[in-house]
């Protein structure tokens, strides 16, 4: 990613489970960062390699970037509780 991907938008009105990896970098050693859209705050790191599986709240939404300006590339998927 180069700038910021929003994984789970504010839209989203229920909880939002979330599973992440962190696949691999394209140089250097970024993190992946991971943040809340409403309010912008950084709730996570993740180095390569490692993976998480989070509930993100209802308007809320959760977005990643990387820490620097090396590309990174990750998985997800996500499933709305009903």
């Amino acid at each position: 990613i180069s700038g910021h991907d929003i994984l789970v938008p504010t839209s989203a009105s229920s909880v939002t489970y979330l599973y992440l990896k962190y696949s691999s970098k394209g140089g250097g050693t970024p993190t992946l960062v991971a943040s809340t859209v409403s309010g912008t705050q950084n709730v996570m790191d993740l180095a390569e390699g490692e993976a998480i599986f989070v509930p993100v709240k209802g308007a809320v939404g959760l977005r990643v970037t990387s820490s620097d300006a090396n590309a990174i590339t990750y998985e997800y998927g996500y499933w709305t509780k009903s």
